[in-house]
């Protein structure tokens, strides 16, 4: 990874890189976190391929030329699939595979999520931990789902369990998918939300190719390579250093040829 940048832009391009690797070190182990990364571009070639702004600034012959270093060219998520590790709770669904779990939140909007620790709330519904309410179609027998026993999740999503000794079936976790994940808009929580570049939500069944299977009492754990995003800090936490030595040595000339002018 190319991470040296000059002067000031160099400077806000380590900051938000060590902001984005901080904050993936603190999430090592938030289940079904996505780790961030920064994408530099050098800013000469992002000037001749046609860029018109670095780092929200705009590109100008006369500021950026060869040796110019690299700058901001975007975010990018990482939605490798992290490692499956068994739970208690039958609420607590892992995907094997490439799809999203699709939770209503409070004003309607739809948003995706590899995270699946649910849970029943007071009222019988089935919510992730910030209280969005997870999409089950088909619900049947839903008003007994608080009483049932023996609580399971099948591979292809169907909710079954057992009432006063009989099997019933609850209704279906349907999981969908992106044909460009990394375009989706990360809102938090380990939410994300559809935009032109990720393609609307593609509806299938669970066990189709690519859409994954669900585990049941299963948790997908963070995806964050501890050991490569640790040296990943050091070498950004190095590159702000050495932006930062450059502009003050920049200073201290400018200071010099100020004096030489009186």
């Amino acid at each position: 990874m190319r991470m040296i940048g000059i002067g000031a832009a160099g400077l806000r391009g380590q900051q938000l890189a060590l902001e984005t690797l901080g904050h993936n070190v603190a999430n090592v182990s938030t289940p079904g976190f996505k780790s961030d990364k920064v994408d530099f571009a050098e800013a000469f070639q992002a000037s001749l391929a046609g860029a018109t702004t670095v780092n929200g600034a705009p590109i100008g012959a006369p500021s950026v030329g060869p040796g110019s270093g690299v700058m901001i060219s975007g975010m990018s998520n990482n939605f490798q699939q992290g490692i499956l590790v068994p739970s208690d709770s039958p609420w607590d669904l892992g995907i094997d595979g490439e799809g999203f779990f699709q939770v209503e939140m409070p004003n309607g909007t739809m948003a995706y999520t590899r995270a699946g620790s649910f849970e029943l709330d007071g009222e019988g519904t089935l919510v992730d931990p910030q209280g969005n309410k997870v999409v089950v179609n088909n619900p049947q027998n839903w008003d007994q789902i608080g009483t049932a026993e023996n609580i399971g999740v099948t591979a292809n999503g169907t909710i079954t369990g057992s009432v006063s000794g009989t099997d019933q079936t609850f209704g279906t976790i349907q999981l969908v998918k992106f044909t460009q994940p990394q375009g989706l808009t990360k809102i938090g929580g380990n939410l994300y939300l559809e935009s032109a570049n990720s393609g609307t939500p593609q509806i299938g069944d669970a066990q189709t190719e690519n859409y994954g299977t669900i585990r049941s009492k299963m948790l997908e754990q963070s995806n964050v390579d501890i050991a490569s995003t640790m040296t990943d800090l050091i070498q950004a936490q190095r590159a702000y250093e050495m932006n930062s030595k450059v502009i003050q040595a920049g200073d201290e000339m400018w200071s010099i040829a100020n004096t030489l002018r009186r």
